[in-house]
């Protein structure tokens, strides 16, 4: 009853939830074993059917879905079946699937009303719900309150409990070891691209060297300096831009053998793919590329066009 509170799941100590089947009788090579039943429902991730309204109904992920069903759409309101170990007892109970989800997970997962599970406990093994201990529970917060002050209001009011926020140092563990992975790569990146940079450089000016007949003709029948630098930048913008879109199609390709891959292996029909190509991205590194490339070939356009037309058609090539 906690006011912050959204959604509050209890573990029970002394029950095991062993899966869900469309059989009434448990045999484990009917039942799908359920690793996740303590999130949320997020009414905007269903693709079919309706958010639960009483404690018998559930929702599946989709991934579960495909598992109990391969034509997974026949589910919705179709009663399977949940069972609860206690000691050596298995009882099951009669669950509707009221909607299903279009979540890719990774577990099989299903989506039940607050404290159901404790419900379907009390009805399989006609106990109070009181009589049935929980070894944890798990409260969602509502986005809008502060964490920090929730968690000191539950401590003075339940004073005999510990509380912690669910993930937190393993949260904190993934984003250092992260941000080391970030660091690392943005310093391979940067010294991949001052090397770029001077081997364009160093490119163009073998280019100006071995053209240099050809400039000293070009500035004999009248072209300017920002002509001639102007030639060499744009040999350097169509190098970079031809480079560029040829490492696209080739990432392109890859990213959609790995999607096929993922479509394959979960056996499923995404309607997003799994890995997506972020243009703004991608259009920044573009940029990116073209502007250091431009600055580096600078220094052969210059040069360039300073070139004497005399000592130009007297150059000998090599």
């Amino acid at each position: 009853d906690f006011e912050s509170s959204t959604y509050v799941y209890g573990e029970p100590s002394d029950y095991e939830f062993m899966g869900i089947s469309l059989h009434n009788t448990y045999k484990p090579e009917n039942t799908v074993y359920i690793s996740d039943m303590t999130k949320m429902t997020e009414p905007n991730k269903l693709e079919l059917g309706s958010i639960m309204k009483k404690s018998d109904e559930i929702i599946l992920s989709k991934t579960t879905a495909v598992h109990l069903n391969q034509d997974y759409q026949q589910l919705l309101n179709q009663t399977v079946f949940g069972y609860y170990l206690k000691d050596e007892q298995l009882k099951a109970v009669s669950l509707k699937v009221v909607g299903i989800s279009d979540e890719i997970t990774a577990l099989d997962t299903i989506y039940i009303d607050e404290l159901a599970n404790l419900e379907h406990i009390s009805e399989a093994f006609e106990i109070e719900q009181e009589q049935i201990g929980c070894q944890v529970a798990m409260m969602n917060v509502d986005n809008r309150s502060n964490v920090n002050n929730v968690l000191e209001k539950l401590k003075q009011q339940y004073p005999q409990m510990n509380f912690k926020v669910a993930g937190e140092d393993i949260s904190k563990r993934i984003d250092d070891f992260l941000l080391q992975i970030q660091r690392v790569l943005l310093l391979f990146s940067s010294l991949a691209i001052v090397a770029a940079c001077f081997l364009i450089g160093e490119v163009l000016y073998l280019s100006v060297v071995e053209k240099t007949k050809d400039i000293g003709i070009f500035k004999c029948l009248g072209a300017s300096k920002l002509q001639i630098m102007s030639l060499i930048l744009l040999e350097s913008f169509t190098l970079i831009s031809g480079a560029f879109v040829g490492s696209y199609l080739f990432f392109n390709q890859v990213i959609e053998l790995i999607n096929q891959l993922v479509k394959e292996g979960l056996q499923i029909n995404l309607t997003e793919a799994f890995i997506q190509i972020d243009y703004q991205l991608l259009l920044l590194i573009y940029l990116g590329a073209l502007s250091f490339g431009l600055f580096s070939s600078y220094f052969p356009a210059f040069l360039a066009s300073r070139l004497d037309p005399v000592k130009a058609l007297k150059h000998q090539s090599y």
